[in-house]
């Protein structure tokens, strides 16, 4: 669930207050940018209500052990509510139910919960409910579906495998299966026909994170992109189009970027030395991204960096 991009944050954070952060935070809003919610919360992975009045985000520190909570941002008012806490373990908000009544989470090793996905109600009025073992998910547009991206440990690699979980069923298929080295991948992220997937994958001996397009009914996968690390993507509501952050692995900044379905032509909206997380809203107006633990929505008809991806 991103943990090596979060520790660092996480590090940077409380060395701030001590000595403060080496790099400085740079201004984010300009035309077609504006923060939403409150500072000082550390959030990151926002991920927009069907509806797109609500932001759900996660926040953690790591102190003896892991403290989590999830959040949802009012995106009209800045408003912060929070749903769900853990004393003891990572959780991670990951994605909407249809109706915008549910949201997912993602629970790690070790902690307060199994490790596994589980459903909260978006009000957090009550207990959160086990789904099934997995190390990320994303509740399909038709509502009767998970996808479950999962790992087990096996001698120097991870096997990893994408499924699909039918609720009514609980009967669950394999779709993908593959290795992983030391990174793993997850990102799980519907298109909007329900045809597909994409999700990020390092393969043993790559190093990297690379996207790969998932076609559900032949359970073929088509990798993407190839440069640098490649994650968080998301899809326009016409599935023709997605947005996901590169980071080249060298010590550059991260950047925002929207590309064709196939990445055979792309557009780069925003770089920053602290970026993560891509969600587009489903009426295709907005993105959301969190730099420096603060949540920012880009507006695409008001940004100037955006026209056309392809011409």
């Amino acid at each position: 669930m991103y943990k090596k991009l979060i520790i660092p944050f996480l590090l940077c954070l409380c060395i701030y207050a001590i000595i403060g952060c080496t790099s400085q935070k740079p201004t984010i809003v300009q035309q077609g940018i504006e923060q939403v919610g409150p500072n000082g919360y550390g959030f990151q992975n926002p991920v927009w209500s069907p509806d797109g009045t609500k932001i759900a985000v996660t926040a953690q520190t790591v102190v003896s052990s892991w403290t989590s909570k999830v959040y949802v941002l009012e995106v009209t008012t800045g408003k912060v509510k929070k749903i769900i806490e853990t004393d003891n373990g990572s959780i991670l908000a990951e994605s909407w139910s249809p109706d915008g009544e549910w949201i997912l989470l993602a629970s790690g090793k070790g902690g307060d919960w199994t490790e596994g996905i589980w459903k909260i109600k978006a009000d957090g009025k009550t207990p959160p409910q086990f789904i099934t073992d997995g190390y990320e998910g994303a509740w399909s547009p038709d509502s009767e579906r998970i996808a479950v991206f999962t790992h087990s440990e096996k001698s120097a690699y991870q096997d990893v495998k994408v499924s699909i979980f039918e609720l009514e069923t609980k009967v669950s298929e394999v779709v993908f299966e593959g290795r992983a080295g030391k990174v793993i991948g997850g990102g799980l992220a519907w298109s909007p026909t329900g045809k597909e997937l994409i999700f990020d994958y390092g393969p043993p001996g790559v190093g990297q994170l690379d996207l790969y397009i998932l076609n559900i009914a032949t359970k073929e996968a088509k990798q993407i992109t190839e440069e640098g690390e490649n994650y968080h993507a998301s899809w326009n509501p016409n599935a023709n189009l997605i947005a996901f952050v590169n980071d080249p692995g060298k010590g550059f900044d991260s950047t925002l970027i929207v590309a064709d379905r196939n990445n055979t032509c792309q557009q780069k909206l925003l770089t920053l030395d602290d970026l993560s997380g891509s969600s587009w809203s489903l009426n295709g107006k907005y993105i959301a991204f969190v730099s420096w633990g603060e949540v920012y929505i880009l507006s695409l008809d008001k940004f100037p960096a955006y026209d056309t991806v392809c011409p």
